[in-house]
């Protein structure tokens, strides 16, 4: 078995510091991935908490571990949508914004 397959069947059995190295292992990449999209490192940082929390919830119905960072890359893009469209103004104004260097 490998290592990341180990680890989250520990963190399934509720192992907390199994998945504390799960959640150092991907961290940089959803933080990253919701950075990329928010331009905004707190509201990424928190949306990669909550991804973490709900990728820790969802455990026991992961089948295959190798496919845990496409789900939590699932979970971190669901988690982004709600704040995406809050970051953006209305009637294409951002657009007009970004041209303008606002």
């Amino acid at each position: 078995m490998d290592e990341l397959a180990d680890e989250l069947s520990r963190a399934k059995r509720g192992d907390v510091e199994a998945y504390g190295r799960v959640v150092r292992r991907f961290q940089d990449m959803a933080c990253g991935y919701a950075y990329a999209v928010l331009s905004d490192f707190h509201l990424a940082e928190e949306v990669t908490q909550e991804a973490f929390i709900e990728a820790y919830v969802m455990l026991p119905r992961l089948r295959e571990p190798a496919a845990f960072a496409c789900v939590l890359r699932r979970i971190v893009f669901e988690a982004l949508r709600p704040r995406h469209a809050t970051q953006t103004r209305p009637d294409g104004a951002h657009r007009r914004a970004h041209r303008r260097g606002l």
